[in-house]
């Protein structure tokens, strides 16, 4: 590890515990967008699990229905 990360890690751990908090939360994003993992957070995960029972109740718009939202959208 180099000296600049190692100071930078010594000035951190003198913050407050809530930055410490935001600290590790960049920290993940950054990790995140060097090994292309991604990690849903839970309102994502809520999101996409809401979205697969509305798939499994038949809810998803017909072909038609979504040509014509790419149509519209595409201006």
């Amino acid at each position: 590890m180099n000296k600049v990360l190692e100071n930078l890690i010594d000035r951190v751990a003198a913050l407050p515990k809530e930055a410490h908090e935001e600290v590790v939360r960049s920290l993940v994003e950054i990790e995140e967008r060097h090994t292309g993992a991604y990690t849903f957070d839970d309102e994502e995960r809520a999101d996409i699990l809401e979205a697969l029972e509305e798939v499994k109740r038949g809810e998803i718009a017909s072909d038609d229905e979504a040509a014509a939202l790419f149509k519209r959208l595409r201006g």
